[in-house]
């Protein structure tokens, strides 16, 4: 089932995939991907600056605004590939790390997105009620969200090719080339690594705890 509005996140108790394909989840994917040994995950900004000012050792990671001298990466998986794996990050977003964070009744969280495809469309193909969570629902419905729920609830299902497709419409869209022109410094390494399927097939599970979630392999 695809998610259509944050209340039905709030409820779910069973378990969830969050999609936020061009930023959030991917970049979680990459982080882990790199070897970060987890994402500590926050929905209120204030709070996630207050945790990373008291836990100092660990990377901040947002394209959120804050003053010039606060030290950060953008929300950008090609930066988080460049970044130290030995260090833990922390990530707060616009709509992606809302999404997760809405979901603290679900039995279990996992991150889905196009980079990591084949791994969450196994995950779902393998039994039991998900609640596929479109991250736009958040925060402007952006298309790519939806369009990678759907994919992945039309893989589950055996349907052949169902992210190409998906990524074919996504091009049709108009959306990417808005992408490119609000992040001309990132936007294309990014896209590269959000639209290549199955280039980060890994699963992270969220953990959620009081103000925060931990992503992790």
């Amino acid at each position: 089932m695809i998610a259509e509005t944050p209340q039905q996140c709030a409820e779910w108790t069973g378990r969830a995939v969050v999609c936020d394909v061009l930023r959030c989840s991917t970049n979680i994917c990459a982080m882990l991907k790199r070897g970060k040994p987890h994402v500590r995950v926050f929905a209120d900004k204030d709070k996630a600056v207050a945790w990373h000012a008291g836990n100092p050792g660990g990377d901040f990671f947002s394209e959120l605004d804050f003053p010039p001298e606060f030290e950060k990466y953008d929300n950008s998986p090609s930066q988080a590939l460049q970044s130290d794996p030995r260090r833990p990050a922390v990530l707060v977003t616009g709509a992606g790390t809302k999404a997760i964070l809405s979901l603290r009744n679900a039995e279990a969280v996992y991150i889905g997105c196009f980079a990591n495809f084949p791994a969450a469309a196994a995950k779902i193909r393998a039994g039991g009620d998900f609640l596929l969570v479109p991250a736009g629902i958040f925060y402007l419905n952006h298309p790519e969200d939806l369009l990678c729920a759907r994919a992945l609830e039309a893989a589950a299902s055996g349907g052949e090719n169902a992210a190409q497709n998906a990524l074919a419409l996504l091009k049709e869209s108009g959306r990417l080339e808005k992408f490119l022109r609000e992040r001309p410094q990132n936007g294309a390494a990014d896209l590269a690594i959000a639209l290549n399927t199955g280039g980060l097939n890994l699963l992270p599970e969220v953990k959620i705890s009081g103000d925060c979630a931990v992503a992790k392999l």
